[in-house]
């Protein structure tokens, strides 16, 4: 029987084209079948839209931290952001006004993260390090 078995199993692998040891755990129920490709998590609050008005208005004040940027600062920069760029729907506005300074963070992280360059030393520097003896 046990033969029988490893050979449905080798052909569940070949057909479903996943790990041997994943397909097991789809047997005895341990794990789903199939992949869920699904985001999982709450969905996003905040739309394409919020974000860009957020980053414009992260920008212009400076890239503050969202501790800085959340609260009363938010609102009045985007006050004046509705002064040169339109107006924005009341709704729109509460969901910016409302936004928490870890949720900031995380919706400008990209755009935070994107202007760093990783600061490469030179030779010259590399090879006088090596001949300074450091205790």
């Amino acid at each position: 029987m046990p033969a029988a078995r490893a050979s449905r199993r080798d052909e569940y692998c070949r057909s479903s084209g996943l790990e041997r040891k994943h397909v097991i755990k789809v047997l005895r129920g341990q794990r789903r079948r199939g992949a869920t490709g699904a985001a999982k998590g709450a969905r996003s609050t905040y739309g394409s839209e919020d974000i860009t008005v957020l980053k414009s208005v992260w920008l212009v004040a400076g890239q503050p931290c969202g501790k800085r940027m959340a609260g009363e600062m938010l609102r009045i920069w985007l006050a004046s952001w509705q002064k040169h760029h339109g107006t924005l729907s009341g709704e729109q506005i509460g969901r910016l006004a409302a936004i928490s300074p870890a949720q900031i963070d995380r919706v400008l992280a990209p755009y935070r993260n994107a202007g760093r360059r990783r600061r490469i030393a030179s030779s010259a520097l590399a090879a006088m390090q090596r001949e300074v003896a450091v205790r």
